[in-house]
Order: structure tokens, then sequence, then C-alpha cells
């Protein structure tokens, strides 16, 4: 090989490995930032009262209406008890 062919091979691993590396940095930022946010709703959703576990009618009404129905109820009663508002910043 001559001494350009591998000064080219070489400038290609080096190539590869800064590229690697930024790419590494790049989703440690991204899962720091992410943890980050998951830490602060935790510690928000600790501080919220305990519910009652919902009755046998409670749970026979959300199979009924089914998965979507029972989302929006829920967000729903969550905005009304703690504001529309309340995990924007999480």
């Amino acid at each position: 090989m001559t001494e350009l062919s591998h000064d080219l091979v070489e400038m290609v691993r080096v190539s590869r490995r800064e590229r690697n590396a930024a790419r590494q940095a790049e989703l440690s930022r991204a899962v720091g930032r992410y943890r980050g946010a998951l830490y602060l709703f935790v510690a928000e959703m600790r501080e919220l009262p305990a519910t009652e576990p919902p009755g046998r009618i409670a749970l026979l009404i959300d199979r009924v209406r089914g998965d979507a129905s029972t989302y929006v109820r829920t967000q729903r009663r969550l905005n009304k008890d703690f504001g529309e508002h309340h995990f924007r910043h999480s």
C-alpha cells in the first residue's frame, strides 16, 4: 500500500471515530435531558395526594366507554383538580 492510500485509510478511520464520538455525546445529552424532565415529573407526582382505587361500577363504566373515552375523562378530571397547566413544565 502506498503512503497516500495509507494516509487516506487513516483519515477515514479518524473521521469515523470522531463521528461516533459526536453521536455518542449527543445521545448522552439527549438521555440526560430526558432523565432531568422525568425526575421533575416524578417529583410532582409524588406530591399528589393518594387516591382511592376505582370501584367495580367505575371499572365497568370504563370498560364500556373504552380506552380513549376513559383517557379523556381522566385528563378532564386532572385539569379540574390541578389546573389546566399543571404538567406543562414536566
